[in-house]
């Protein structure tokens, strides 16, 4: 669990982001893809991929996951987050699962997560 949360081993997380604007422009997002400087000495935050899904809607694939970093990676480009859901972690994805209810992971995707840290599965 310790590799999985910390932002050294890069685990991606996979965001929905509800938007206080309806569209965010393209050179953004391109800012956000290359990387952007986030404060409090944490250097420069960048996203795998960001992508409107819809008017006032994104997709946003970070990998370091440090406190409130989409929050401020969009605050850094002028845009309010007004509603945030991980919808995967690691390639797991929530499909399927109502809100609050959880899953045993195994076979192919422990295996998976366990290869993302350098572990080899139990």
């Amino acid at each position: 669990v310790y590799r999985l949360s910390h932002p050294r081993w890069m685990v991606p997380r996979e965001y929905l982001v509800g938007l206080s604007v309806r569209s965010v422009p393209a050179s953004a997002l391109r800012q956000l893809r290359a990387g952007i400087p986030i404060g409090r000495g944490e250097g420069v935050a960048s996203a795998e991929d960001a992508r409107m899904t819809a008017p006032g809607r994104m997709l946003l694939v970070i990998r370091r996951g440090r406190h409130h970093e989409v929050r401020r990676m969009m605050s850094a480009i002028g845009i309010e987050v007004r509603h945030l859901e991980r919808v995967a972690f690691g390639g797991i994805t929530l499909d399927g699962l109502r809100r609050g209810a959880m899953r045993r992971i195994e076979g192919p995707e422990l295996s998976s997560l366990y290869g993302l840290v350098g572990l080899d599965p139990p």
